[in-house]
């Protein structure tokens, strides 16, 4: 809807990439965990590894398949990045797999419904009212879902009012 001809080539590894933003975002907190829990030397030590992934991935994917291959790349290695992370949060904290895909599975429920309003509406309303109107959508579902609640936005609110 944003650029003509020319662009679909971009397609596919922009999807290859906006899927790795996914374990980027994720990899992130991870990351800062271990970290602040004194663990930079494993920290480092999945960094190393991920890069080494990365250039081999990237020697073997970037010849025969260009920027889809670099994209793959980055998606791999965010993933391999994500995992090498989440073997050491059991050794640090105790948490609970099952809260965390709950909490996943209604982030995603809101996400699949806002996805189907920008498919049914994309060519019938202005990209910028589709955005707006989504990311209400969105936080509409996760409401009701209870990805959040009321006490929730009461504190956002209140960390932004004058003390």
């Amino acid at each position: 809807m944003l650029f003509k001809s020319g662009f679909e080539g971009a397609a596919l590894p922009l999807q290859f990439t906006m899927a790795a933003v996914l374990f980027i975002f994720i990899g992130f907190p991870i990351g800062s965990l271990l970290n602040a829990c004194d663990k930079q030397s494993a920290n480092t030590m999945n960094m190393l590894f991920t890069l080494i992934l990365s250039i081999v991935l990237n020697v073997i994917l970037i010849p025969k398949y260009q920027a889809v291959g670099a994209s793959i790349t980055v998606l791999v290695s965010n993933i391999f990045m994500v995992g090498a992370g989440l073997y050491w949060v059991p050794k640090i904290t105790k948490y609970s797999p099952k809260k965390i895909i709950i909490i996943f599975l209604k982030s995603f429920g809101a996400a699949a419904i806002m996805a189907l309003i920008i498919l049914a509406l994309k060519n019938y309303i202005n990209i910028f009212i589709l955005v707006a109107l989504s990311g209400f959508a969105y936080f509409l579902c996760l409401f009701i879902l209870k990805g959040f609640r009321r006490e929730d936005i009461v504190s956002v609110y209140q960390s932004f009012s004058k003390k």
